[in-house]
């Protein structure tokens, strides 16, 4: 009889021992391993997405990220066939959401009517793709550049595509006479300078060019500008 007292105080003292150790453990700072735990997604890397995307499209060339506050965008050139004869290189613009890349080229604005390379059957596709932030406002702008060896040419046109007011558009060129447009020749970027340069054509020197004409940004005017302190004439 005594030994089943025992027992019973023992059990107890037991069974209290335990109930003040969880109380205590609950109010306390130790970290406490719960009964279920919900592991948490990895994030999405979209520089890798954008490495396989272009990979699945077979991209000719492929920008960097231009990340701002109204998203993060890319520039891929892929390749296109038409029938068995032409492959040339298709200009698509994309935007991450946060899971997947999304093609929305038709929301650029302005579309330069002096490049036909835009059009759906042209014979001329883009090749190549910079990335700088070419008008210095902070965000990486696209110089996109076409093809025009099937014209016997040895230079190619191309365009800036940058981002203003939340929009995505073509800027626009002083070329040296004077006139605007949307397009220039052989552009040419340096890195270690950090200048932008293309081939223009002044007026009065017919059958000459003008080479390597460096260009800078006017903010105020919103334009890129030919210099023309910087050019040389050369013959065609």
């Amino acid at each position: 009889m005594k030994k089943t007292k025992r027992c019973i105080g023992l059990l107890f003292a037991t069974a209290l021992l335990g109930a003040c150790t969880s109380q205590g453990g609950a109010n306390s700072s130790d970290t406490t391993i719960p009964s279920s735990t919900t592991l948490a997604s990895k994030a999405i890397n979209p520089q890798i997405e954008l490495e396989a995307l272009a990979k699945r499209v077979k991209a000719i060339d492929y920008s960097r990220l231009s990340i701002s506050h109204d998203g993060i965008f890319a520039v891929i050139l892929r390749d296109k066939r038409f029938g068995n004869v032409t492959s040339v290189g298709t200009f698509t613009f994309w935007r991450w959401d946060g899971k997947v890349w999304n093609d929305v080229s038709a929301s650029i604005v302005d579309r330069p009517v002096s490049i036909d390379f835009f059009e759906p059957r042209s014979n001329f596709g883009a090749n190549v793709v910079t990335s700088y932030d070419f008008n210095e406002d902070g965000i990486v702008d696209f110089l996109v550049e076409f093809n025009e060896k099937d014209m016997g040419l040895n230079h190619a046109a191309g365009g800036v595509l940058s981002s203003r007011g939340g929009e995505w558009h073509w800027e626009r060129f002083e070329y040296l006479d004077g006139t605007v447009g949307q397009s220039g020749e052989s552009f040419m970027y340096d890195p270690e300078s950090k200048t932008l340069s293309f081939r223009d054509y002044p007026s009065g020197y017919y059958g000459y060019q003008a080479d390597n004409v460096d260009l800078y940004w006017d903010s105020q005017r919103e334009l890129f500008v030919a210099d023309r302190n910087t050019y040389t004439y050369s013959g065609e």
